[in-house]
Formats: structure tokens, C-alpha cells, sequence
């Protein structure tokens, strides 16, 4: 007969008094139960540890991916923000365009009704029309060819004199230029 008592997941064994060879097989198979229980009870002690191990570590990776997805979604708010302030701007990038593109569109539209007025100008001055068509002269009306360069004087009186600017103006104006009288037969040409 024997007493078998359990403590804390360990095994301990009492052996009264054996008189037997059956009791001494029961022994040597109780001895051996023992040896398998307390290896059983090492690894499950040792798969314990792990598996305590394991959990903490998964712990960790949770609260690490937790603060990584937290960023992810702080900078997921930020890229978006982005993106709305970026439509925004490329909107009012495309509106500038547009209007630029108008305004650039309106100005040739002007400057081609300006080169036609232009053109109609010229084709009026050198060639003014008359009863049976127009007759086309070197010069426009009012100014004189010399030297196949055409010239206009404007003897104003004092009050109605120019500066330099203004008559250089006045003559840019009507296409041209001041004229700078650089040799005797233009002085004389002016005198006439």
C-alpha cells in the first residue's frame, strides 16, 4: 500500500512498508509514473513560460501596431488635408489660366482690329480715294517725298510748340519718326 500526495504541481511519493514482489513491481511502476509526471510537469512548466513569453511579446506587437496605425491615420488626415488645399489651388490655377488665356485671346483680337485700322489708315493716307478710284502717292496727304523718305514739318508758335517727347509721340503716332537733320541738303530741303 502507498500514499500518494499532490502540492503545488509536484509530486511527492510516500512508500510504506512493502512486503511483496508485487508491491516491489507496483514500486518500480509508481517510481516510474513519478519520473514521467515530474518531466511532464518541467515541460509543461516550460511551455508555460513560453507561451507567457509569447503573450507578452504579442502584447507589445499589438500596442506598436496600435501607435503605428494611430500615425498612419494622423498622417492618412494630413494627406488629405493636402489634397483638398492642393484641388483648391489647382482650381484657381486652371481660373487664372482661363482668364489669362481670355485676356491674351481679347489683346490679339485687338491687335488685329488695331493692324487692320492701321492698315486701313495707311490705305487711306497713300492712297485717298477719288471719283473714279483711288490714286496712290509716295507720301500720305500733307507730307512731302525727298529723297525717297517722306517728310511733315510743324512750324508751331510758341504757345503750341512740343517738347522733344511729345513730337517724337505726336509722330509715333502717325507711324513714324523725328527726324534728325544730319547733312546740308536735308537743312536746305527744310527751308523750302
Amino acid at each position: 500500500n502507498c500514499i500518494i500526495t499532490i502540492t503545488e504541481a509536484h509530486f511527492h511519493f510516500a512508500v510504506v512498508a512493502l512486503s511483496n514482489t508485487s508491491d516491489d513491481k507496483e514500486l518500480q511502476q509508481l517510481k516510474d509514473n513519478q519520473t514521467t509526471l515530474l518531466a511532464l510537469t518541467s515541460n509543461l512548466t516550460n511551455l508555460n513560460n513560453k507561451i507567457s513569453s509569447d503573450n507578452e511579446n504579442l502584447r507589445k506587437n499589438y500596442t506598436n501596431l496600435r501607435v503605428q496605425c494611430d500615425n498612419l491615420t494622423q498622417a492618412s488626415a494630413v494627406l488629405k488635408s493636402t489634397i483638398t488645399s492642393l484641388t483648391a489651388e489647382n482650381q484657381d490655377l486652371k481660373t487664372q489660366r482661363n482668364n489669362l488665356t481670355q485676356r491674351i485671346q481679347n489683346m490679339e483680337r485687338n491687335s488685329n482690329e488695331l493692324n487692320i485700322s492701321r492698315t486701313q489708315w495707311s490705305i487711306d493716307a497713300y492712297c485717298p480715294r477719288e471719283s473714279n478710284g483711288r490714286k496712290c502717292n509716295a507720301c500720305q496727304k500733307g507730307w512731302e517725298l525727298f529723297q525717297s523718305s517722306c517728310y511733315t514739318f510743324n512750324d508751331a508758335e510758341p504757345p503750341n510748340q512740343k517738347t522733344w517727347e511729345e513730337a517724337r509721340e505726336d509722330c509715333r503716332g502717325k507711324i513714324s519718326d523725328l527726324a534728325v537733320i544730319d547733312n546740308d541738303t536735308e537743312k536746305v530741303m527744310k527751308k523750302m
